[in-house]
């Protein structure tokens, strides 16, 4: 074979190569234009088509009813004249060499239409086009468009501040309600840091709040701002950490609420609670209400201290409040909490009422009800006072006041009985003086009106050492008191009167385990029992062992003595109001002057203390004596 006839076949070879190739390659484009749903064409200047893919020509098929050829119009006669001339103006301005895009809308449909010159050398010979269905697209872009519309809209019109900080603790947004709030613009607050809208102690606060937020701690507290202005101002802040896909720390979103103005009334709330505490403390009155349809009750920290109670401990009830009413008031306070029930009447109680401590106290208590439209009583409310204080005051006024009048009434029944044995001595003395001036009287006659002189001389000095013994007793007190034991003085009494008590078969009982001493006038105090042990040896029953029982007690920080014998008795019903009286004797048949009770009664009263008796006629007597241990 030759040379030249070797070159012929390569080149025959060459060339169906190159055929191969340019068949692939058309291949490959027609499969790389039709696997797409996007329509795809060119066309030459004309406007008439090149090529194009299989979606474009069902799309225009569908337009004209027949299948669009190569060489064939791309505008048809069926097609819409607004389109024609649309896309006769969008082909017209590619061909000048301009690539763009268009975006059309059909009804709900929209598509993106791309317009690419092609170039021949430097002639431009016709258009590539590409239309891509954007409908979805245009939908969900739509929908973010009128989300974030949304969102803005929120966020603009929010009550709430909205703040966002990026890693840095820098600004990067704010609604306008944040603005508003600390009285800057939006461009004045973006790119600075939060520290800057706050005075030194509030920096180091926010510091401390940063290193949270850096560590994942989203919290809700009250924090104080400072505005443009220079005004401080107090917040409510909500703020929580943003952090990214990896876990760092991006940021931080805070929601903020103005308070100052709550905060205010907070505040005077809290002076104005703090006033009334201090008002109810001062007065000792506090004040309760119970919601009846929910059965709860209230109680004002001032009604705890009343009881004694911790707070903390106790359920506030009706019960509990029963629980401490002393048990002779009970029944009282039971019936008139129930009348106010049952009546709708308010209700005003006095009672007495025993602290945890066991301090026996008084209380008064106001209880009034609140009604709904249809008069049906849907809360009670009132006020209980500890109002002891002023008790004691009252009772301790009450007492001062009767034993005014009783003093009173014995200074008068004194006065009387004085003045009229004064008078009857006198009378005598001065009868007796005047008839001995008469000069016929006998020696047997002046002798008997001499010896009457000095009877009624002697009666009149025994009244005159009475009145002088009382007057004594009724000084000021000023002698020093001391300690002096029960037991030392009836001793002393058995000593002086032995030898009575041995003739009358006297027997003497003591019982002083209880209490035996008292810091008193220890004068007064012998004169007491010696007077009333004398009493009831004097006043014994005939042929009848006379027994004695003296005893002590110590009730609520007081001193009882119980003197008790079994002797003669006294018919109180008929002698009661004489009892003590001066120069009262209620056995006429034994001698006596009636001083003895009076100087008893006398030095008890004198010594701050009280006496009561008990007696039957002919069953013997009972004295209680009372005494203040710190008297």
């Amino acid at each position: 074979m030759t040379q030249a006839t070797n070159n012929d076949i390569n080149g025959i070879t060459e060339e169906k190569t190159e055929e191969q190739q340019r068949e692939f390659d058309k291949n490959n484009l027609n499969a790389l234009i039709n696997s797409t749903d996007d329509l795809i064409w060119s066309v030459d200047r004309k406007l008439n088509l090149i090529t194009c893919n299989e979606p474009f020509k069902r799309a225009l098929e569908t337009i004209s009813g027949h299948a669009i050829v190569k060489g064939e119009s791309v505008l048809p006669n069926e097609i819409q004249p607004d389109l024609a001339v649309a896309y006769t103006k969008f082909y017209e301005r590619a061909l000048t060499g301009v690539s763009f895009k268009e975006i059309r809308h059909n009804n709900d449909n929209y598509a993106e239409v791309s317009f690419y010159p092609i170039q021949l050398g430097t002639e431009i010979i016709g258009v590539a086009c590409r239309s891509r269905d954007i409908t979805k697209i245009k939908q969900t872009q739509d929908r973010l468009i009128n989300s974030e519309r949304r969102y803005r809209q929120i966020v603009e019109t929010s009550q709430e501040g909205i703040w966002v900080l990026d890693e840095h603790n820098k600004t990067i947004f704010v609604n306008k309600r944040m603005c508003e709030i600390l009285e800057y613009t939006e461009e004045e607050m973006i790119g600075r840091t939060n520290f800057s809208f706050k005075d030194e102690t509030g920096q180091q606060i926010a510091r401390e709040q940063l290193e949270r937020r850096k560590n994942g701690i989203s919290e809700t507290e009250e924090t104080k701002f400072i505005t443009k202005s220079g005004k401080p101002i107090w917040a409510q802040l909500s703020a929580s950490p943003i952090f990214n896909e990896a876990g760092g720390y991006i940021g931080a979103l805070a929601m903020i609420s103005e308070i100052t103005g709550r905060r205010k009334i907070e505040q005077e709330l809290a002076q104005s609670e703090s006033r009334l505490k201090e008002a109810q403390s001062l007065a000792k009155i506090g004040n309760f209400e119970c919601d009846m349809d929910q059965r709860s009750e209230i109680w004002s920290d001032e009604i705890y201290k009343i009881y004694g109670l911790n707070k903390e401990e106790v359920t506030p009830s009706k019960q509990l409040f029963l629980s401490f009413v002393h048990p002779d008031d009970l029944s009282d306070v039971k019936m008139a909490m129930t009348q106010c029930l049952t009546t709708f009447q308010n209700s005003i109680f006095d009672f007495r009422f025993k602290r945890k401590d066991g301090a026996l106290r008084y209380g008064y208590s106001e209880v009034r009800l609140q009604f709904d439209k249809k008069r049906r009583p849907i809360r009670i409310f009132g006020i209980l006072q500890d109002v002891t204080e002023r008790k004691m005051a009252e009772m301790e006024r009450t007492k001062m006041i009767n034993d005014l009048m009783l003093r009173n009434t014995e200074l008068e029944q004194f006065a009387y009985i004085i003045s009229h044995n004064l008078r009857a001595p006198l009378v005598n003395i001065i009868g007796a003086s005047n008839v001995l001036t008469d000069p016929g009287l006998s020696v047997g006659d002046k002798e008997f009106l001499y010896a009457a002189i000095n009877l009624s001389g002697v009666k009149l000095d025994d009244i005159i050492k009475d009145l002088n013994l009382i007057l004594e007793i009724k000084r000021e007190i000023n002698t020093t008191k001391e300690l002096v034991r029960f037991s030392d003085l009836v001793d002393n009494i058995k000593t002086h009167i032995k030898d009575l008590m041995q003739s009358y078969d006297i027997e003497i009982r003591c019982d002083f385990s209880e209490i035996n001493e008292l810091l008193t006038l220890k004068i007064y105090l012998h004169s007491v029992f010696y007077n009333l042990i004398s009493n009831s040896i004097k006043y014994r029953k005939p042929n009848v062992q006379t027994i004695i029982e003296i005893k002590s007690r110590n009730i609520n920080n007081k001193v009882e003595l119980v003197f008790i014998d079994n002797g003669m008795g006294i018919d109180l019903q008929k002698n009661g109001d004489k009892v003590f009286g001066l120069y009262n004797r209620f056995h006429n048949h034994i001698a006596g002057k009636g001083m003895g009770l009076f100087m008893v009664k006398s030095h008890v009263e004198a010594l701050g203390g009280k006496i009561a008796i008990e007696s039957t006629e002919g069953q013997g007597i009972q004295f209680k004596i009372e005494f203040n241990i710190n008297a």
